[in-house]
C-alpha cells in the first residue's frame, strides 16, 4: 500500500463533509487517555457514533485539519498491512497540516482488516485513538489480544426502544403519566408494536416504506451469513443462522444444533458447532443467557438460552 493510495483517502476525508448524525444515549469521551474502542453488531450504528465524536470535537474547538477518519474497506485500502500504517500518517501530515496546538485525533473504522494492527499502536504515538470494526475479528476478546490492556471498549447495540422513540422525534417527558392519556397511550403502544416488528437497527428505523424495511433486514441477514460465518464453513453459515433465528429465546444445546445439522446431511463434529456458536458470539449475533445456579459446573452443564 503506498502513500499515494492513502493520500488519496486523506483528500478525500479533508473535502468532505460531515453526515448528519443523531445522537445515542451515551457517548465517547473526547479526551482518553486509553485507545477507545468501538465494537457492536453490524449496521448498529458504531460508525455514526464516531462521527457524532468527531462532530463534539468540532463544535469544541478541535480543528478538523487534526481529525483525521479513515474506513479500511475503502476500495483504496484492501491491500493494506500494518506496515503501511505509517504511509497513512504521512500523508496525513502531508495534506491535512495539523496545528500543533492542539493533539491529533485518529478515528480508523473497520481495523480488523489490519492484520496485526496492535504492533502499530505499541509504538507509543502521540495521539487520541478511536477504532472501530465489526465481526468476531474485533470483539473484546480480539481487541484485547491485540492492545494488551491498552484499551478500552464501548459497545454499541441496535436502538433501545427509548432512543427508537428518539429517533422517530417522540418525546415523552413524563413515562409515568402515560397511562393517563389514552393518545399518548396509544402513540407509544404503536411505536412498540412496529419495534418489536422491525428492531432498532437505526437505518431500518429511520426507513418509511415498510417494504424496504424488509429488504434492510434481508440485506442484514445476508451480511451476517456471507461475513461473519461463511468463513468458518460456507455451507453451513445459512443453515445454522437461520436455526438460531427460528429458536431465538429458547433453550437449545450443541447436541440440538448438531442433531440438526445432521438431519440436513451435513458431515459435521461437535466441535464445529460449538466454533459456529461461539462465533456467533463474539459477533454480537448471539446472546447466550445461562441459567442461574451456584455451581460453576452445573451452570455450564446446563442448557443455554439464547437471544
Amino acid at each position: 500500500m503506498s502513500v499515494e493510495d492513502f493520500r488519496a483517502v486523506v483528500a478525500e476525508w479533508v473535502m468532505s463533509g460531515l453526515p448528519t448524525v443523531r445522537k445515542r444515549e451515551f457517548e465517547l469521551p473526547l479526551e482518553p487517555t486509553s485507545i477507545i474502542s468501538v465494537l457492536g453488531p453490524r449496521r448498529a450504528g458504531k460508525t455514526y457514533l464516531l462521527y457524532h465524536t468527531i462532530s463534539r470535537l468540532l463544535v469544541k474547538g478541535v480543528p478538523k485539519q487534526n481529525i483525521l477518519y479513515v474506513d479500511f474497506e475503502h476500495p483504496r485500502l484492501t491491500e493494506v498491512k500494518v506496515e503501511d500504517l505509517d504511509n497513512m500518517l504521512e500523508a496525513f501530515y502531508e495534506i491535512s497540516r495539523p496545528d500543533p496546538n492542539f493533539p491529533i485525533y485518529l478515528f480508523l473504522d473497520e481495523i480488523q482488516k489490519v492484520r496485526d494492527y496492535g504492533r502499530w499502536f505499541r509504538k507509543r504515538l502521540n495521539a487520541k485513538f478511536y477504532i472501530s470494526g465489526s465481526t468476531s475479528k474485533l470483539s473484546s476478546k480480539g481487541v484485547a489480544e491485540e492492545l494488551r490492556g491498552r484499551s478500552v471498549d464501548y459497545t454499541v447495540y441496535p436502538l433501545s426502544f427509548r432512543e427508537y422513540l428518539s429517533f422517530k422525534d417522540v418525546i415523552i417527558d413524563r413515562p409515568e403519566l402515560i397511562l393517563y392519556n389514552r393518545e399518548r397511550r396509544g402513540l407509544v403502544l404503536s411505536m412498540l408494536r412496529e419495534y418489536l416488528r422491525f428492531g432498532g437497527y437505526p437505518a431500518v428505523v429511520l426507513e418509511r416504506e415498510e417494504s424496504q424495511k424488509i429488504r434492510l433486514l434481508r440485506a442484514y441477514f445476508n451480511s451476517v451469513v456471507v461475513r461473519d460465518f461463511a468463513w468458518l464453513q460456507p455451507v453451513l453459515a445459512e443453515p445454522f443462522v437461520k436455526f438460531v433465528v427460528q429458536n431465538y429465546a429458547g433453550y437449545f444445546s450443541v447436541n440440538r444444533v448438531y442433531n440438526y445439522l445432521r438431519s440436513l446431511g451435513y458431515r459435521i463434529g461437535k466441535e464445529k458447532v460449538l466454533e459456529l456458536l461461539n462465533t456467533g458470539v463474539e459477533c454480537f449475533f448471539i446472546h447466550p443467557l445461562e441459567l442461574f445456579v451456584k455451581s460453576e459446573r452445573r451452570r455450564q452443564m446446563n442448557l443455554k438460552n439464547f437471544t
